[in-house]
């Protein structure tokens, strides 16, 4: 018997820059005031561990998506524990 193949596309992006080596590269970034890319990829595992139909055609904001499914401690996310002021994502307005 064969098995039915889903194909499903959605999208997430970060409201908040990310500490990546792509941030190195903007004169004068602090990437104290971002956040770890962790974020990506727990919000990413929600995403692909979901009902694929349910979730196809959608644009998720991470912490948005990490909030709706239960987390509450995003601190653990920050580069440096306590910060509030994040740099804001240059691609998600």
């Amino acid at each position: 018997m064969s098995k039915k193949l889903v194909i499903t596309d959605a999208s997430r992006g970060s409201g908040l820059a990310i500490a990546t080596a792509a941030m190195q590269m903007f004169p004068g970034a602090d990437l104290n005031l971002c956040r770890k890319p962790e974020i990506l990829s727990d919000a990413a595992h929600i995403i692909l561990t979901c009902d694929a139909k349910a979730n196809t055609g959608n644009f998720y904001i991470d912490d948005t998506l990490l909030a709706q499914h239960g987390v509450t401690d995003f601190d653990r996310y920050a580069m440096v524990p306590g910060t509030t002021n994040f740099v804001p994502d240059v691609f998600v307005d």
